[in-house]
């Protein structure tokens, strides 16, 4: 549901503000930084659309924008055509965590994540067993 007009494009970074998020009730602000990788996929979409339009849109419905729900079957059914097993979009996320966390630490997670507690991080990142070992193995 990212609109062009809540993607910031400064000069050395981008940053994706959206309007709507599930913490905006508590008044927070949510903050995507978006990197170079992320840049280069959602530039094209952007040319010749107004500030209001849907970055990404299916054609399809009322709007015409893709929802947390429609891309998520979206996804189920690409994997089932690919002979894909059950795989859904929210292991991207899982995923990405996982990995700040074992290259940067839990806080570093916790911040991109956008998480208010590092207890949630905890959870949704998976702790690095190969760390712990090679510092218990250091330590004795």
């Amino acid at each position: 549901m990212m609109r062009v007009g809540e993607v910031l494009q400064r000069e050395d970074h981008w940053i994706y503000i959206p309007e709507f998020h599930k913490t905006e009730h508590h008044g927070k602000l949510r903050q995507i930084p978006l990197g170079p990788r992320s840049i280069r996929v959602i530039k094209p979409y952007l040319v010749e659309k107004a500030e209001n339009e849907f970055v990404f849109q299916t054609g399809q419905g009322e709007n015409g924008s893709y929802t947390k729900d429609s891309y998520a079957r979206a996804i189920k059914r690409a994997a089932r055509r690919a002979g894909v097993p059950h795989w859904s979009p929210n292991r991207l996320r899982h995923s990405r965590g996982s990995e700040i966390r074992k290259r940067f630490g839990v806080e570093a997670a916790s911040t991109v994540l956008g998480h208010a507690n590092l207890k949630t991080t905890e959870i949704y990142a998976e702790r690095n067993l190969e760390l712990a070992a090679r510092i218990m193995k250091e330590l004795g």
